[in-house]
C-alpha cells in the first residue's frame, strides 16, 4: 500500500518481506511532464533510512536496460527488479525499515542535458518480527 512521507513528501511503497524479490515502476517525464521517450542515463541508489548505509553495493548503479533495469521507449516506463539482497533488514529488533529508492536520470531535451530525480521510500518487513504475511511485492513510484 503506498502513502506519502510527512516529512518529505516521498512515496511510501510496499510493505515489501525482507529478502525478498520486488519490482519498483514509475513513468519517467520531462519537465513539462510529458513521458520520456529516450533516456541518457539513470542510476539507483539505495540506502538505508537511519543509517544512511548503502544497500547491496547499489550506489549509482546503472541500469539502463541492465542490472534489472528496463526503460520502455513508448510508454516512459522504467520498472526495475530488485533482488532479495535489496530487501535486507539492518536492525533486527525493528519490526520494519524504512529504505530510501533514489533514481536519478539524464536526458536530451532541446540540445541541453537534463536532469531528474525520483526518491521513494521501501518499507520492509521483518518477517522474524511481523506476524501477520504481508500482502504485494510489487511497488510503484
Amino acid at each position: 500500500m503506498a502513502g506519502q512521507d510527512p516529512l518529505t513528501g516521498m512515496l511510501i511503497l510496499g510493505p515489501v518481506p525482507e529478502e525478498s524479490s520486488s519490482k519498483f515502476t514509475t513513468i519517467l517525464d520531462d519537465e513539462a511532464d510529458n513521458f520520456l521517450t529516450s533516456l541518457d542515463t539513470i542510476t539507483v541508489t539505495l540506502f538505508d533510512r537511519n543509517t544512511q548505509m548503502i544497500i547491496n553495493s547499489r550506489d549509482m548503479l546503472n541500469v539502463l536496460n541492465v542490472n534489472g533495469g528496463a526503460f520502455d521507449t513508448t510508454t516512459g516506463t522504467f520498472t526495475w527488479n530488485m533482488l532479495a539482497a535489496d530487501n535486507i533488514i539492518f536492525d533486527q529488533t525493528k519490526a520494519t525499515e524504512e529504505h530510501i529508492l533514489r533514481i536519478d536520470y539524464t536526458y536530451t531535451s532541446s540540445s541541453l542535458t537534463r536532469t531528474g530525480r525520483c526518491s521513494s521510500v521501501v518499507r520492509v518487513i521483518n518477517l522474524e518480527r511481523f506476524q501477520e504475511e504481508p500482502t504485494g511485492q510489487g511497488i510503484e513510484c
